[in-house]
């Protein structure tokens, strides 16, 4: 009887289990799995295997407490957590830290890599979006509206910086600007510099 006391009283905590990454769409994946213990988890999610940079969605430099698995309150130790547009409900680019909007959607067709911490426990691997299917490139709306922000539209933010790329928060498909170029009308510089 002293033995069974003991087990009960020290529950030994194990690993995480049952990882799963199931239900994809070209802007979002869910990801579900058993926590060790009823404590927060965090995840990182990257195109990249060094998992920089994260992408926005679970970064917190963009919106704060993004990376945690209770972003979306309690759920027990069996936990789903939603990466991308889906994970907030949204198919807009909301207002990030850093006052610009943002979009939170993956990329569509993209390999992305993401590691699930629990305590001292991890789980990584990779994943792919699927692409968007033939003839869906054209978006349901005529323009993304940010619900908090009535009547602005919800676009992310496009850089001038001619390198820079964002997410279309609709389809998942990449944006980069072709070229640069400025140019002057009536004194002023345009394409990205202002007088």
């Amino acid at each position: 009887m002293r033995k069974l006391l003991f087990l009960l009283a020290f529950p030994v905590f194990g690993a995480i289990t049952n990882f799963q990454v199931t239900d994809s769409t070209p802007t979002a994946v869910i990801l579900r799995y058993a926590a060790p213990t009823l404590a927060s988890c965090t995840l990182e999610v990257s195109e990249s295997p060094t998992y920089v940079p994260l992408v926005p969605d679970v970064d917190t430099a963009l919106f704060p407490g993004a990376n945690s698995d209770a972003r979306n309150g309690s759920q027990g130790r069996d936990r789903t957590f939603v990466v991308g547009n889906a994970g907030v409900g949204i198919i807009y680019a909301p207002i990030a830290a850093s006052g610009r909007r943002v979009s939170r959607a993956l990329q569509a067709n993209t390999i992305h890599y993401y590691r699930l911490t629990c305590g001292a426990d991890t789980a990584a691997g990779s994943f792919r979006t699927p692409n968007i299917a033939p003839g869906d490139t054209f978006p349901v709306a005529p323009a993304p509206i940010d619900p908090a922000h009535l009547g602005e539209n919800g676009w992310p933010f496009l850089p001038v910086d001619a390198s820079a790329t964002v997410i279309d928060p609709i389809t998942g498909v990449l944006i980069q600007q072709l070229f640069k170029h400025d140019y002057n009308i009536g004194g002023g510089t345009y394409g990205g510099h202002t007088d």
